[in-house]
């Protein structure tokens, strides 16, 4: 198609959708639907289509009376040996990368000569998909109260105080209609700044309109209309900026990505929230020490119905914790879970609103208001508990409360991990999460990196990667550098290496697995003990360590802590030289290593077939001058060479 300005489509599509609604047919109200008008998808991908072409597809597909909601493009179609019937006319959407333009699309009823596999299933009758709904409705985090008593209110939500009011489903004649009144609801909880934080404007008013219409269709319900007494202040924001339907249909669909989101993530995510709450609180220990942060891990728990306080009850028995308001080990209940609950997420409590007969008179100080306890309103247990005998006999050194990671680092989960986690999610949401992430390790290196040695390649490279983002996004980047400067300033750990596989971005093509941090810790424990030796009594003056398949550096990082443990100083008595295969990796091991202080040399390249494309050493390793150090020594002497079980710490 002929090339057109951005202001030029606005215009163009505005003028389409606006006759529309002119002639009072608005392209996302529904009386009776046709079978086809779920949420349109691409016919090679099966990917849905989002925000605004939602609407100029529907809009087709009742235009025509299409039976099907799959698409496709004419270089598709040709590509595959199909042809358009002759009487059919194409639909012009919108393609929004790389460049904003217009492209046109071929529904495949319009089609022939089409293979049967793009012409997609039978299209299901127009009926509820209820799994999905209550899939939506147990996601929610915004508090719902369902009131017996609202017989003559209508369901509301109230942003103040941040709930939802609705009847209970007893007291609509059908489940669907109880989630016809409820999704709305859903979508206006959805915009609350501690969630997707949208602005309260003519623009979100529409936006509303849109979500509601784009998960009724995902979810196969009908009926939806409104007042649209926002039309009026809307048409008029139009004539100022054109470009207002397009970000309302990206906002839109943006807000049913939310609200359908993977129940999984967010079900190991919270568990583990929880479980790192009662870990710190009860027992004082280190959520991060413990095997829990293994996603795989709390995916058995949840299969077999273990709740937090089970699974850390399980532990503080193995380990014999002591709880830290009593001293024993008592176990947890399930009240300590929803307290948890209350004080990390009070908004995924529901309550049930009842009425009553008749109101109970009680004194004031009949009733104890019931909280979890803050972690500041609790006093911490001497160390000395620890010097008492155990009830079994054992050596309290074999304690993991005396474990020095427990007094280092900070209690529960790292904070900074799911706040490195959420941001990176919202930076550039269409693209691929691999390259984002991939982009970010080596922007941060390059950064770092050209803070002391100053090289055009690498600066090239930077400009290069960074240019693919808007400004906002660029800006989510460098703060993304702060939350890892934070998270590794709050425990030390392999804070990228964890994230880039709880993320799931690892390449199983080749055999890409990085070794748990709490297994790179005890091997480093391990491999100290003689290390430290020949430190403190002189007969080394340093030590250097050897990763040939680094990954993230979790190795090189617990050797690190193991050595601060004993008392030494790794920036200025251990010399680290690493090498990965995946460049990736690479970087994610010189961000932390540099970050941490850590002298080292970073290599690019096979340890197997010695073929290096790059090195890169840290500023640490400038500032400390162990090029020197180094070449007095008669070259580098790899005291130990750490390697993981299994498969290692593949890249």
């Amino acid at each position: 198609m002929a090339h057109f300005s951005h202001q030029q489509i606005f215009h163009f599509i505005n003028n389409r959708l606006l006759a529309l609604m002119k002639r009072g047919m608005i392209p996302w109200h529904f009386d009776t639907p046709l079978p086809a008008s779920g949420i349109p998808e691409h016919a090679v991908t099966g990917e849905m289509f989002s925000g605004i072409n939602i609407l100029l597809l529907w809009q087709a597909t009742r235009d025509n009376m299409l039976p099907s909601n799959r698409w496709l493009t004419g270089d598709e179609l040709r590509a595959v040996g199909g042809r358009l019937i002759d009487s059919a006319r194409p639909t012009t959407i919108v393609r929004f990368r790389p460049t904003l333009s217009l492209m046109k699309v071929a529904n495949v009823a319009q089609c022939e000569g089409l293979p049967a596999a793009y012409l997609g299933p039978d299209i299901k009758p127009w009926r509820a998909e209820l799994p999905l709904l209550e899939q939506m409705l147990s996601m929610a985090e915004v508090p719902i109260v369902f009131r017996e008593d609202m017989t003559s209110e209508p369901a509301c939500y109230l942003p103040g105080p941040d709930r939802i009011e609705i009847p209970p489903v007893t007291q609509f004649d059908t489940d669907v209609g109880f989630y016809q009144a409820l999704l709305p609801l859903l979508v206006a909880s959805s915009g609350h700044e501690h969630r997707l934080n949208i602005p309260d404007d003519v623009v979100w008013e529409l936006v509303k309109e849109l979500a509601t219409a784009f998960l009724l269709a995902r979810c196969r319900l009908s009926g939806f209309r409104s007042s649209l007494s926002f039309m009026p202040a809307l048409t008029s924001r139009l004539r100022q900026d054109e470009s207002v339907l397009f970000r309302a249909g990206m906002l839109a669909s943006r807000v049913q990505r939310y609200l359908l989101r993977d129940p999984r993530s967010l079900a190991v995510e919270r568990w583990q929230e929880l479980a790192a709450f009662l870990t710190g609180q009860y027992f004082d220990q280190s959520f991060a020490d413990t095997s829990l942060v293994c996603e795989s891990e709390v995916i058995g728990h949840l299969k077999a119905g273990n709740s937090p306080g089970q699974a850390i009850s399980a532990l503080a028995e193995l380990y014999r914790w002591p709880r830290r308001s009593t001293l024993t080990r008592a176990l947890l209940t399930l009240a300590h879970d929803v307290l948890a609950l209350a004080e990390v997420c009070p908004t995924a409590l529901t309550v049930y609103r009842r009425q009553t007969e008749r109101q109970l008179s009680l004194p004031d100080d009949a009733m104890t208001p019931l909280s979890a306890p803050t972690l500041s309103a609790v006093e911490p247990v001497p160390d000395a508990a620890n010097d008492d005998p155990d009830d079994d006999g054992d050596d309290p050194a074999d304690n993991v409360v005396e474990l020095p990671s427990a007094a280092t680092s900070g209690s529960g989960r790292n904070p900074y991990r799911s706040q490195f986690v959420a941001l990176f999610k919202r930076i550039s949401p269409y693209e691929n999460r691999w390259q984002v992430f991939s982009d970010f390790v080596h922007m941060a290196a390059i950064s770092l990196y050209n803070s002391i040695f100053k090289n055009e390649e690498l600066e090239a490279d930077y400009m290069r990667r960074v240019k693919r983002y808007s400004k906002e996004d660029a800006s989510r980047l460098a703060e993304l550098m702060g939350i890892l400067t934070m998270g590794l300033e709050y425990e030390v750990c392999d804070f990228l290496g964890s994230i880039f596989m709880e993320l799931e971005l690892s390449s199983s093509r080749i055999g890409q697995y990085f070794t748990p941090y709490s297994v790179s810790y005890m091997m480093g424990k391990i491999q100290m003990v003689p290390m430290a030796e020949a430190l403190r009594s002189g007969e080394r003056e340093y030590v250097t360590v050897s990763d040939p398949a680094c990954g993230g550096g979790a190795m090189i990082i617990g050797m690190y802590q193991a050595m601060r443990d004993e008392g030494l100083n790794p920036q200025t008595q251990m010399f680290a030289h690493c090498v990965d295969l995946d460049p990736v990796a690479a970087m994610m091991t010189y961000v932390q290593l540099s970050l941490l202080g850590l002298p080292a040399v970073v290599v690019i390249g096979n340890s197997l077939s010695q073929e290096f494309s790059r090195h890169l050493v840290t500023p640490m390793y400038h500032l400390g001058l162990w090029r020197y150090k180094l070449a007095r020594d008669e070259g580098i002497r790899h005291d130990v060479v750490p390697t993981a079980p299994a498969k290692g710490e593949a890249a």
